[in-house]
């Protein structure tokens, strides 16, 4: 199973990973990530999962962008963990 995930570094986020790295291992790829802050922890993500593209504010495609990976990505599933109306357009 190939999966995205959108606010990777949220609560909801890290928990999805947590759930990928302990439970699927494997079965699951992580194909795309992004996040809008605390770049930090998400390039320890991207270096741990290798998505095969990542999204942040800073990449200079903006919100389009974002929902353009979303749509456009390999991913059989895509978890949705961004706040308030910034899911929305994903």
């Amino acid at each position: 199973m190939k999966i995205a995930v959108l606010g990777a570094t949220g609560s909801i986020g890290t928990q999805t990973l947590d759930v990928v790295r302990n439970c699927l291992g494997e079965e699951a790829k992580v194909v795309a990530m992004s996040a809008f802050s605390n770049m930090d922890a998400f390039g320890r993500l991207v270096q741990e999962f290798s998505p095969e593209v990542v999204w942040t504010p800073h990449d200079g495609t903006g919100e389009a962008g974002l929902a353009a990976m979303a749509a456009e990505c390999s991913a059989d599933v895509v978890v949705n963990a961004l706040v308030g109306g910034a899911g929305l357009a994903p």
